[in-house]
């Protein structure tokens, strides 16, 4: 066992006698603890469509020498050095820049600066950077002066260069503004504004063009919007007629071809007619007046004596056709008056303006001269039709209104001249005047109404219809039309439930709303403020006010309101005033006669009532009026209807009513004369609404009519 170790500490002696004979490996001091370099933060990029140039900085090598130092890059993040996508710019410490190049245009690549030494590859901060499009851009112009029917010259300037050589420069053009499908045509010059020469265009049509320009990235970007063109014609350009001579037969005239157009003139020459606007298709002509630019004449023969005729020159081009120049007139000479019919000005309110010209006098003076016209003789002469004599000015020209026109009636007018030779006359002016009454209005909404149940009344342009027997039962509702846009609205219904024959009175905004008979037969003295602006009803019942009663009729008076007549068991003749500041009613003096239904209206300060019904359903025929309520004065008789009224409306100091054979009654108190006007349609018989809106009147509303028609007084003649 002693032995054994004896053994065991020579093998131990042994090695380390013979580690102690090996040499150390030569080490640099301080290598064992270096680290990677490093980077500091990238200083400059700058690019261009194919290359990045990018300057960054080694700051500190970390105990070992820089080897190499460089660019990584790639199309994604965090690129690291590749054989194919990194290049080295150098070694050691400080600033170095580096370029890549062959890269894509208008593409985003990743690069990060790297430092290499013996214990690794150090990387900068990464920076995103996309290259150039290498696109310029291009605006387009077209030079409209050089227009014309085939051809036209557009272009491009390149307000922004590219990078490289332009391979291409020119223009699209197309007749669609999508440009497609499209033509180009490529220019022959080198500059930054280039022209193009487009032929081969159609005529009188519309361009649409684009300036392109071309490198090997591609077409530059177009700045401004697409630029268009028209076309010319290509026809000849004919200046005025200019009349040198007229005769009894013949006339002389000239004009100038000022330019040919795209081709030459082969044809010049006048065409005339006694209809305006004459062609070589519809008229006379001669075309044996020369070809080319300059001025041309000729004189016609053959006319006739006294008329008017129009005349235009005209000129024809090799390739596109003929043109022809504004239109004039003149008048062959004459022994009698030559005169013209003026067209027809002011039509309106029944009448219109008309009047003419003496061209010439002929052989003796004019000693008169005016208008004759007919609404059965389609030739209207001095012999056989209505003759307005006008004194006419220094140059010859008369005009008056002709009133009293009749409504939907064509009427022939023509002027007139006459000297110690005789008379002539002018052309024959031919119109049918408005219609009296107007239909297609807007359809009622509500349930049909049986004739005069219902109370109405307007507020300015709204017509208002309430209450009324629809058959079955009665109803409360409320409707309006509005006359200026023709629309039917549903309003508030009456609080007090279905009614009919009530009587409503206008005040200021708003309607006042008395009586009327329920739905269980029994007359009512219910009475409201409606207001038209609110929508809102007012319950202005009073412990004094009138007994119950249907079918009486009201007006409004300075700051009252009156009610007369009307029936519960028996006719009335009772009036009764209400004070609508103070809301308190006073009992006048009785009406003349009992009476329902008829007409009460106002005109001015003066009230007009009457012409209802006595307890026995005959027609009084006797008009009052009043200013006061309280005094009132028999007006006039009506003589002219025996059926009754039945509604009645006061417009511009006249009265007009319905009777009940459907004919227009005017009333004028001024003249105390009375008027039969036409008689409704028969779609609007059985009316039972009568408005006054925007100037003209509307009626209608039957039980089997759901539509109104307008009244224009001024032309029922």
């Amino acid at each position: 066992m002693r032995q054994t170790k004896h053994y065991i500490f020579l093998i131990v002696l042994f090695c380390g006698f013979f580690y102690g004979c090996i040499d150390d490996p030569k080490v640099e001091p301080g290598i064992q603890n270096a680290k990677i370099p490093q980077l500091g933060t990238t200083v400059k990029i700058e690019r261009t469509a194919t290359s990045i140039t990018l300057t960054a900085s080694v700051e500190k090598a970390n105990g070992a020498a820089v080897e190499e130092r460089g660019l990584c890059w790639s199309k994604k993040s965090s690129p690291t050095v590749r054989p194919d996508s990194a290049q080295a710019f150098g070694k050691g410490l400080g600033e170095f820049s580096g370029t890549i190049e062959n890269l894509s245009n208008n593409t985003i690549y990743y690069i990060r600066p790297y430092a290499k030494n013996l214990k690794g590859i150090a990387y900068g901060e990464e920076s995103k950077v996309s290259t150039n499009t290498g696109l310029g851009s291009v605006r387009t112009f077209v030079i409209i002066d050089s227009v014309r029917a085939k051809t036209a010259l557009s272009g491009g300037k390149i307000e922004l260069h590219g990078e490289g050589a332009v391979l291409a420069r020119g223009v699209y053009y197309s007749t669609s503004s999508l440009m497609l499908p499209k033509d180009s045509v490529l220019s022959t010059m080198d500059t930054d504004s280039f022209i193009c020469r487009i032929s081969g265009l159609r005529a009188s049509t519309k361009y649409y063009v684009q300036a392109f320009v071309r490198n090997r990235f591609g077409y530059y970007v177009v700045s401004g919007p697409l630029r268009t063109f028209l076309t010319g014609d290509g026809l000849p350009t004919v200046s005025s007629v200019t009349i040198l001579k007229r005769g009894y037969t013949t006339a002389t005239f000239s004009a100038t071809v000022v330019k040919e157009g795209d081709a030459s003139v082969i044809q010049r020459g006048f065409c005339w007619s006694t209809k305006k606007n004459p062609t070589i298709e519809n008229a006379t002509y001669d075309d044996k007046c020369g070809v080319g630019i300059g001025t041309f004449k000729i004189e016609c023969e053959n006319l006739i004596s006294r008329q008017k005729y129009y005349v235009r020159a005209f000129a024809r081009n090799k390739e596109f056709g003929i043109s022809y120049s504004g239109q004039d007139s003149f008048i062959t000479k004459s022994n009698i008056p030559t005169v013209t019919t003026t067209e027809l000005k002011n039509i309106l309110k029944g009448a219109v303006t008309v009047g003419g010209k003496i061209e010439e006098a002929g052989q003796s003076a004019v000693k008169a001269c005016g208008i004759c016209w007919s609404a059965t003789v389609a030739n209207p002469t001095l012999t056989n039709a209505e003759v307005l004599e006008i004194e006419p000015n220094a140059e010859g020209v008369f005009s008056s209104q002709i009133a009293g026109l009749q409504g939907g009636v064509t009427y022939y007018f023509r002027a007139y001249a006459t000297n110690n030779e005789g008379t002539s006359y002018g052309e024959i002016k031919v119109k049918t005047m408005p219609h009296v009454f107007k239909g297609n209005l807007k359809t009622f909404q509500g349930a049909p109404r049986i004739q005069n149940s219902p109370a109405y009344f307007s507020i300015r342009d709204w017509g208002y219809i309430l209450g009324g027997d629809i058959g079955p039962q009665y109803t409360a509702e409320l409707h309006y039309y509005n006359a200026t846009t023709d629309e039917w609205r549903a309003m508030l219904p009456h609080p007090e439930g279905p009614v009919k024959w009530q009587t409503a009175v206008v005040h200021d905004r708003s309607a006042f709303i008395f009586g009327g008979m329920a739905a269980d037969r029994k007359a009512r003295n219910d009475f409201y403020q409606y207001n038209s602006w609110s929508n809102t009803w007012y319950d202005r019942s009073t412990a004094i006010r009138p007994d119950s009663s249907y079918l009486s009729v009201g007006f409004a008076l300075n700051d009252s309101i009156c009610y007369v007549g009307g029936r519960k068991d028996t006719v009335k003749n009772e009036v009764w005033m209400y004070e609508v500041s103070a809301n308190t009613w006073k009992r006048q003096p009785d009406f003349p006669v009992q009476q329902y239904g008829g007409i009460a209206v106002t005109i001015g300060n003066t009230a007009y009532v009457g012409l209802g019904k006595n307890g026995s359903g005959v027609f009084n025929k006797g008009l009052w009026k009043t200013t006061n309520a309280a005094l009132w004065i028999r007006e006039t008789t009506c003589t002219i209807s025996t059926n009754g009224i039945l509604a009645g409306v006061a417009h511009h100091n006249r009265i007009y009513m319905v009777d009940e054979a459907y004919y227009i009654i005017e009333y004028n108190p001024s003249t105390m004369t009375w008027t039969k006007k036409s008689q409704l349609p028969p779609q609007a018989r059985g009316i039972h609404c009568m408005f006054v809106m925007n100037d003209l009147i509307y009626i209608g509303l039957s039980p089997t009519s759901t539509t109104m028609i307008s009244y224009d007084p001024t032309w029922d003649n």
